[in-house]
């Protein structure tokens, strides 16, 4: 649990500073090792990363997605950044952590369609 919970911090604040692909090509595969090790599948590792960079992407100081929506409508930065909080805290984060903490959820549809 500590070394998810580690992965999933990392991860966020690696995004929030980074480019969410350069994470996921370069901070990822560092993980991988410690992931294998701890017995969690590569699968349900992507979608660990997935939903951790997303959140990072998404969070200020960087926030490209962020500052690109609030150009697009005319939003005001500290709106769109108050509005987005709310949103992480009550919608992505629980998300993070059903899919860190509860692996048949994010392995269900890779099963059913006989991928894995």
């Amino acid at each position: 649990i500590g070394a998810l919970l580690v992965v999933n911090l990392v991860l966020i604040v690696a995004g929030a500073l980074m480019d969410d692909i350069s994470v996921t090509v370069v901070i990822a595969p560092l993980f991988m090792p410690l992931m294998v090790a701890n017995v969690v599948d590569p699968v349900h590792f992507a979608a660990i990363v997935g939903c951790s960079v997303v959140i990072g992407a998404n969070s200020p100081p960087v926030a490209p997605p962020l500052f690109l929506s609030c150009k697009i409508t005319r939003a005001q930065i500290m709106t769109a950044v108050l509005t987005a909080d709310g949103l992480l805290t009550y919608v992505a984060f629980p998300v993070m952590l059903m899919t860190t903490f509860w692996p048949a959820l994010s392995l269900s549809i890779p099963r059913a369609l006989d991928l894995m």
